[in-house]
Order: structure tokens, then C-alpha cells, then sequence
């Protein structure tokens, strides 16, 4: 959507959805899923920008996959902003766990 209306002036948006095509098996989500489980962060290499540098980008997802798909991984969160943190607390609040 872009354009005005009225006095209103809407600059172009792209909206985006991300779609996977594995298998459901293989779909982990945000929530914490049982007591006792470890947690740790794992993160790629970043240049002098801060941009991810691409292959070791590349391996970060690999790993992240083999674990999954070897269900060694129950739980998946972006850190960003404080994230990481905060959104641990918050799931294990919801479940009632506590890290």
C-alpha cells in the first residue's frame, strides 16, 4: 500500500511472510518446552559494519539445522535488542520454568 489519502501520505511498504518447506518435525518455535533443558548462544562471526560475514553465516545455519534436525534443539530466539534475555525470561515465565 502507497500513495495519500486525504492528508495523509503512506510511503511504500513491502510486507513480508517467511515460509519454510521442511518437514513439521523440524519446526521449532519460541517457547521453552521442558524443565531442565540447556540453553546457549550461538552466533555467526561479524565484520567491521556489522554485517554477518557470509560464510561463516553459511556454517552458523548448519549447525543450527543439524541440531534441530537431530533434536538436540527444542527452542529458537533472535537476540536482538536485549532479546535474548528478555525473551528467555518471558517464555520460561509461560511455562513456569525458571533460568
Amino acid at each position: 500500500m502507497s500513495g495519500t489519502f486525504e492528508n495523509i501520505h503512506v510511503p511504500p511498504t513491502l510486507v513480508s511472510f517467511a515460509v519454510t518447506t521442511d518437514k513439521c518435525d523440524n519446526i521449532i518455535s519460541n517457547d521453552f518446552k521442558a524443565a531442565g533443558h540447556k540453553v546457549f548462544l550461538l552466533s555467526p562471526e561479524y565484520d567491521e559494519n556489522g554485517l554477518p560475514k557470509a560464510e561463516s553465516l553459511k556454517k552458523f545455519f548448519a549447525r543450527v539445522t543439524k541440531l534441530i534436525r537431530d533434536k538436540k534443539a527444542f527452542f529458537g530466539l533472535h537476540p536482538r535488542y536485549g532479546r535474548c534475555c528478555r525473551g528467555g525470561h518471558e517464555s520460561g515465565f509461560r511455562k513456569r520454568f525458571w533460568i
